[in-house]
């Protein structure tokens, strides 16, 4: 909790992920907010295909045709956090298995009904209009009021025809951030194997910025931070220094059982 932030994450989903969330954030858009159009969240979750926060898609997870929540799960995630930065580990959910899939993605969405986002970069290039891609995973930051957040993505698994790596687009009132998987127009069956075998995220880190000139100076210092994203024996180990906090999970994609968690060398408790 900061005066201009909020940011919080859980070490492991809580039940299936739609009763409560693994990452969350909200911030302040003004210096003294009056109302909800003076501050904003972000909201992430991990989709398939066309899924879309406040657009009506089918889900496997639910016997009626047509599915609208203003976020519905489709992964399974784990999270570990030090103060203004975090990990967001995900995978999908099993019950993806034999479905029909043409694109997998980790989804960040920003609500916009009251107006667009000030200021994003995908990389170190400014995005107009909320639109912008790449082929390649990127970070994306985003810059409001005084508070920047800024999102690095963790997409190790590609499962080939990711045209777009990462997208950016305004679709029904959120700002959409993507860091994809797989994609594909024609689509394909995923085994469970595959699914486990499926590794997406990201690191996000909140800051205070108070002219441009300072987001792109932390833009500039985070960009020199390490990571590094391995799995095997059905382990998935993720390490991330930023110069100041230093972060270390290992876990089970399968069954999201942690192996260890450190913060700064010490054990998380």
């Amino acid at each position: 909790l900061h005066e201009e932030f909020s940011l919080g994450t859980s070490l492991q989903p809580f039940l299936d992920g739609k009763q409560a969330t693994s990452f969350f954030a909200t911030y302040r858009k003004t210096p003294k907010p009056s109302g909800a159009k003076d501050v904003r969240t972000v909201f992430c979750q991990y989709g398939f295909n066309d899924l879309t926060p406040g657009r009506r898609s089918p889900s496997p997870f639910s016997t009626a045709p047509l599915v609208r929540d203003h976020i519905f799960e489709h992964g399974r995630c784990v999270a570990l956090q030090e103060q203004k930065t975090a990990l967001v580990l995900y995978t999908p959910k099993l019950a993806l298995e034999n479905y029909p899939i043409s694109r997998l993605f980790v989804q960040i969405a920003l609500p916009i009904h009251f107006g667009p986002i000030a200021h994003i970069w995908l990389g170190r290039n400014p995005v107009s209009k909320g639109i912008a891609q790449s082929s390649r995973h990127e970070p994306v930051t985003i810059w409001e009021g005084r508070t920047l957040l800024h999102f690095r993505p963790l997409c190790p698994t590609n499962w080939g025809c990711c045209r777009l790596a990462t997208l950016l687009e305004e679709r029904e009132r959120y700002q959409v951030i993507e860091f994809q998987n797989f994609e594909s127009w024609a689509p394909r069956i995923f085994t469970k194997q595959e699914l486990i075998n499926t590794l997406s995220g990201f690191v996000v880190e909140a800051r205070t910025a108070y002219s441009e000139e300072e987001a792109e100076a932390v833009i500039e210092e985070l960009s020199h931070a390490t990571v590094s994203d391995e799995f095997y024996a059905e382990r998935r180990i993720v390490h991330y220094d930023n110069g100041k906090t230093k972060l270390a999970i290992a876990y089970s994609p399968r069954t999201t059982t942690i192996q260890y968690a450190t913060i700064n060398g010490h054990a998380y408790k």
